[in-house]
């Protein structure tokens, strides 16, 4: 390929020019878990890490992909039911869950002198999976019986929307020197809902340093 376009007088191709890989870590400034209902003992991990990529197209436009992981998005609830003479119910549940953070965004590289600035738009999809263990106590009154252990995990509990999505817009800088890309950044997302059965913030906001290799 490269000898005929040496011999047409063709430029030759650069693709391997026009890609950049590397790793994203996020700090996740808003919380997730807010008001009306915070629910007891959560934790929501503010780091998110993974794997980035970049396509460069002409006229300073790229593709970015990228897929940020969080640990933990947990809480637990302690619930007490009783229908008295009939039976009462005694639980705690723990909702062990992690996340995937998918965004695919259209990056602009403005032509800015002596300062590397971009700014991306797009659209980001949220997965969130884990297990709910729920654990206590039953028992009926009416007629009278001993109580009765609740232990039960499952994989779906109070995750009502696994998949979430919204779109993200971003700034930053893009430092590089030879190949190597240092690229701090702040970016904000509009999630559409709550992954649980309950409300949870739905605008997110994440400083990012992303180090990447490539032209």
């Amino acid at each position: 390929m490269n000898l005929a376009a040496f011999h047409l007088g063709l430029p030759k191709p650069a693709y391997s020019q026009r890609f950049t890989f590397g790793v994203k870590v996020a700090g996740q400034i808003t919380n997730t878990f807010t008001y009306p209902f915070i629910p007891g003992n959560a934790h929501d991990d503010r780091v998110l890490f993974g794997p980035t990529a970049e396509i460069r197209l002409p006229h300073g436009v790229s593709i970015e992909m990228d897929a940020l992981y969080k640990r933990r998005l947990s809480y637990s609830s302690h619930c007490c039911v009783s229908r008295v003479p009939v039976f009462t119910i005694d639980e705690t549940i723990d909702e062990t869950t992690h996340a995937w953070e998918l965004p695919l965004m259209l990056k602009w590289h403005l032509p800015v002198q002596h300062i590397p600035i971009f700014a991306s738009a797009g659209f980001s999809a949220r997965n969130v999976a884990g297990i709910m263990h729920t654990y206590g106590t039953a028992q009926t009154l009416s007629p009278p019986a001993p109580a009765v252990s609740i232990d039960t995990r499952t994989s779906h509990g109070d995750l009502v929307n696994p998949w979430t999505y919204g779109p993200v817009v971003s700034a930053g800088f893009d430092f590089y020197t030879g190949i190597v890309h240092l690229q701090p950044e702040l970016r904000y997302t509009r999630w559409n809902d709550s992954p649980f059965v309950f409300f949870t913030k739905p605008d997110a906001v994440e400083v990012l340093v992303g180090i990447a290799v490539g032209k």
